[in-house]
């Protein structure tokens, strides 16, 4: 089936934007009483969610014929844009902040592996897998699992698959104990348990797509409910032991979610919501940090640091419209070219 002809599956867009306002939920550190305390396990809903939407878009490519170097290239295409406006606000922030006297060499050098999504991962001032941006190591990781299911993980039969899921799921669930939660990957004492984080997500939502073209979940008003039940399933974990709960909600409660929101929706005005916060989701993650880090070393407290936030989603709508313009014009001039790269990966 072809990208082309399966139906928009609205409700796992606003997933995915409700996710990245949980994280920014997660960094404000509001002093309600529930407070997503656990709102980095949003990282793994974004890794699921990501094998899931790209298994439905680019396996049947793949397939045919479509070269992995290009799936990489469009993956880079539509990340590298996001990246770039984190990078320069977190490195204007950064500079704000820290004042570190790195020389133009040392500035050139780091804004370039930033801009490239490529981690240090040797100790500094700032133990963070991307000190410019924070929250960029997720992107790596990410990235990190196309080129793997570009080249290797497309080609495994269902089977495989599964007892890959299967496995990535015990070593998920160590790493989870060892570590004592789900919260390695960004910074440089813990990052490699970061990839049993990925692994685990994202093949496990390629082999739920898999299932889901064989058997499609029926539509219904149940899948707009999908976006606001993965941060009260979140909720729910929180009286348990950390890495407990941090694995039953990755292990059986995302999955759940994601079920759930790939079942058609009816058309309505939630549609154009969910699209726009799926929209916002990257620019929101990308920019939201370091926003509240600025605010914090102006002084903090909850009016700034909400100021911030409202900054962030502003500015984060902005990229979006830019973006999606971009977006618009590059697939006008696909179109007129017959080029297969697709945009919407």
């Amino acid at each position: 089936m072809s990208a082309q002809s399966r139906p928009r599956l609205v409700a796992l867009d606003g997933i995915r934007g409700v996710a990245a306002l949980v994280v920014l939920l997660f960094h404000l550190q509001l002093p309600i009483p529930a407070q997503f305390d656990r709102g980095y396990l949003m990282v793994d809903l974004f890794f699921m969610l990501s094998g899931f939407v790209l298994t439905l878009s680019a396996e049947t490519r793949l397939r045919g014929g479509w070269p992995g170097w290009r799936f990489i290239i469009a993956r880079y295409r539509r990340l590298l844009p996001v990246v770039f406006v984190g990078v320069a606000v977190g490195a204007l922030v950064y500079l704000v902040v820290t004042q570190p006297d790195w020389g133009v060499r040392g500035w050139t050098e780091r804004l370039a592996m930033a801009a490239l999504l490529i981690p240090i991962i040797t100790i500094q001032r700032d133990p963070a897998l991307f000190p410019l941006n924070r929250a960029h190591w997720s992107l790596f990781f990410e990235l990190l699992a196309n080129i793997l299911h570009a080249l290797i993980l497309w080609r495994l039969k269902t089977r495989a698959l599964a007892a890959l899921v299967a496995m990535c799921a015990l070593l998920f669930a160590w790493s989870c104990h060892h570590v004592g939660g789900s919260t390695a990957g960004a910074f440089q004492d813990n990052w490699h348990f970061g990839f049993f984080r990925v692994l685990f997500a994202y093949s496990c939502g390629m082999l739920m797509a898999r299932l889901w073209q064989a058997r499609r979940p029926q539509g219904g008003r149940a899948a707009l409910e999908a976006p606001v039940l993965a941060p009260l399933l979140v909720l729910a974990v929180s009286p348990l032991e950390t890495w407990l709960g941090d694995a039953i909600a990755v292990l059986v409660a995302f999955p759940a979610v994601i079920w759930l929101g790939a079942a058609p929706s009816p058309a309505g005005r939630l549609n154009a919501a969910m699209a726009w916060l799926g929209a916002i989701s990257y620019p929101l993650y990308a920019i939201h940090g370091p926003t509240l880090l600025l605010a914090r070393h102006l002084g903090g407290g909850l009016l700034l640091e909400s100021a911030a936030a409202a900054g962030s989603i502003g500015l984060a709508v902005i990229v979006a419209l830019t973006l999606e313009r971009s977006r618009t014009r590059r697939r006008t001039a696909d179109r007129d070219r017959a080029s297969p790269l697709a945009s919407e990966l």
